[in-house]
């Protein structure tokens, strides 16, 4: 029998958890990848794993080029300096090129086939993410266009999430995102100020209808998108004393639900550059580990073993 696209997927999906738990995150990376080309909605589980694995792999890269940047600040010697510089602009290709391949996969593999609206609206925001990376990657002539897309992607994300409470932490997720968006890249505070406080106005009330898991990501996002606020108020001569204390939110919400207090969410997509506050990294080294066809010749030879047992 013929396996279906699902059935496939699955299998993948198996292969990234086991890829997670041996701490190989870019074989993690190149099973999710492989999971989305065949071509099926992905289920929570599913998407959780895509998340995780596209988070680690971001990380790292945004790590490395953030280390880099300050080696080549520092450094003294010019002879090392331009071994540095050679060496950065490697990162960046590389970090382009994964931007380039998350795009083709979100594009072409993952929105033609979605119906659920969580998975619309991570797609989309994946899609923002991705160009705000190569943005600020590009020369400033080369910019706009990416820009120009990524907005569009926040705008149909945040449309999509429009279904979603207000509380739910994938709509918070790209709230927190947009705005950060309007006020670094866009330039205009105030229309980030005005969309960031009505996103918190909307979900502080509805915050304690969630499950334990929402609220403790939901509560995480709506703390940062606080300290954006208050930020952001500092330069506009606003009155931070306008927004929700965090501290108040958290003393009523733990009251009311018995919840622990927030901690930073386990699934936060981390393709957002760091112009903004943002959770932290996860923390793993990358290990190169095989390659995409490397994976799929030992299927292929599992699914012909299995074939002769059979």
């Amino acid at each position: 029998m013929v396996a279906s696209s699902a059935m496939r997927g699955e299998a993948m999906a198996i292969v990234a958890r086991i890829a997670y738990k041996l701490d190989r995150p870019y074989d993690m990376f190149v099973a999710v990848n492989m999971m989305a080309e065949e071509h099926f909605e992905l289920n929570v589980e599913q998407r959780k794993l895509l998340i995780t694995a596209y988070r680690i792999i971001f990380s790292a890269k945004r790590r490395a080029l953030r280390i880099i940047s300050v080696m080549e600040q520092q450094e003294d010697n010019s002879n090392h300096i331009e071994y540095i510089a050679f060496y950065r602009e490697v990162l960046e290709d590389d970090m382009q090129a994964t931007c380039m391949s998350t795009l083709d996969i979100v594009e072409n593999h993952l929105l033609p086939f979605c119906r659920d609206a969580e998975n619309a609206t991570l797609y989309n925001k994946m899609i923002g993410d991705t160009c705000w990376f190569l943005a600020m990657l590009k020369k400033v002539e080369d910019k706009e266009p990416f820009v120009e897309k990524a907005l569009v992607a926040y705008k149909t994300a945040s449309k999509k999430a429009e279904i979603l409470s207000p509380a739910d932490p994938m709509r918070l997720s790209v709230d927190l995102t947009k705005t950060a968006f309007y006020h670094d890249i866009m330039n205009r505070p105030e229309r980030a100020y005005a969309l960031a406080k009505q996103a918190l106005d909307k979900a502080c009330p509805v915050l304690v209808l969630l499950n334990e898991e929402s609220y403790k990501e939901s509560t995480e996002y709506v703390r940062l998108m606080e300290e954006n606020l208050k930020m952001w108020c500092t330069t506009m001569g606003k009155d931070p004393e306008d927004i929700l204390s965090f501290k108040e939110l958290q003393t009523a919400s733990s009251s009311s639900t018995g919840y622990p207090c927030p901690v930073v969410p386990p699934s936060v997509l981390a393709l957002a550059p760091d112009t903004f506050t943002s959770p932290g990294d996860w923390g793993h080294d990358v290990h190169e580990g095989l390659s995409a066809s490397e994976i799929r010749h030992r299927k292929k030879a599992a699914q012909m073993k299995k074939g002769r047992m059979g």
